[in-house]
């Protein structure tokens, strides 16, 4: 069975044969993680077409496809050729779903998380999916990948507690880049551009962080914790623009500041700049993340940088600050 990287709109239903790895309308709780639901419920929970599976589907968007996507993609692969999931899986699919939800479970030092690894792997060859040769060199990264973590599940590792790649020399390259990744980051830093703001729902004021198509991996986690901030305690808002219309948008969803009112505003915007394109809205609200992400993932925004940005301004009170040494 093979598994096929591939953009979506809203109104995406599969053809006969496919499975997407997506939450289904009829599957309550689309909080949860899609290896919890695959884990827990089956193939089935999964939209699929008619007759025999014979293609999974996995989504690309601008916050996809994470660990959570390919986790379901392969405990899916599993179940439609027969096989039994072992009793290791239930474990790793929650942890799979907690980080493709924005929260971070577990104490580890960041670069060595199961998920910094996914990360290295995904990103290898740049991340482009829809490129044939990238998405067989990823599948064939994955399937490394897959292997090591059916071994530390078969001898009980818990992904929560133990960083059982960090040590493992098939992953050396990996590592080697996770470990220099906060300097990466630390230059995306200087690159993009540091707001002090005033966020709808959150403190008086806040930091906010703009970065242009960042080069750090572990970017969103460095930023949640970085004290450099112009607050001094961490960038409560995250912009991150990937190029050529994809913006992403994101708070840390342990604050539970919703971010609703900022993709009302985008999408007011997106109307008056083109009314015609307007119609396929690109602004996902981001209700399966409790609305702490927003992001163009379902298209391209039309509107330019400029506009997004002073979209953002306008929303939040933004104020550009320099970056300083102190």
């Amino acid at each position: 069975m093979r598994i096929e990287f591939r953009t979506l709109d809203k109104a995406a239903y599969p053809a006969p044969g496919e499975i997407i790895v997506q939450h289904g309308l009829d599957v309550a709780g689309e909080h949860l993680g899609l290896a919890t639901v695959v884990q827990a419920l089956g193939v089935a929970a999964l939209p699929h077409g008619k007759g025999d599976p014979a293609l999974v589907v996995v989504p690309l968007s601008a916050v996809s496809p994470s660990f959570d996507h390919l986790l379901a993609a392969e405990y899916a692969q599993r179940l439609i050729a027969g096989e039994t999931l072992p009793p290791w899986a239930a474990i790793f699919a929650k942890y799979a779903g907690l980080v493709r939800e924005g929260l971070s479970p577990t104490a580890l030092p960041v670069a060595d998380t199961l998920e910094a690894f996914y990360l290295a792997v995904l990103n290898s060859e740049g991340a482009n999916l829809k490129q044939p040769s990238v998405a067989e060199k990823f599948l064939f990264d994955w399937r490394r990948l897959y292997a090591a973590i059916s071994k530390a599940g078969d001898d009980g590792v818990d992904p929560f507690k133990t960083a059982f790649l960090a040590g493992n020399p098939q992953f050396s390259r990996e590592h080697a880049f996770l470990l220099h990744d906060r300097s990466a980051y630390l230059q995306d830093v200087a690159r993009g551009e540091r707001w002090i703001a005033r966020i709808p729902g959150g403190p008086a004021s806040s930091s906010a962080l703009i970065l242009q198509d960042p080069k750090s991996l572990l970017f969103k986690f460095w930023a949640r914790s970085d004290n450099e901030a112009p607050t001094g305690d961490m960038y409560l808002l995250l912009a991150v623009n990937w190029g050529r219309g994809k913006w992403v948008f994101s708070t840390d969803p342990v604050q539970r500041i919703p971010l609703r009112d900022l993709a009302a505003a985008l999408r007011r915007a997106e109307q008056q700049n083109d009314p015609l394109a307007a119609g396929k809205d690109p602004w996902d609200d981001g209700a399966e993340f409790n609305y702490t992400l927003v992001s163009s993932a379902s298209g391209r925004t039309r509107l330019s940088d400029e506009q997004v940005l002073k979209v953002l301004r306008t929303w939040c009170a933004g104020q550009p600050r320099l970056r300083t040494n102190g």
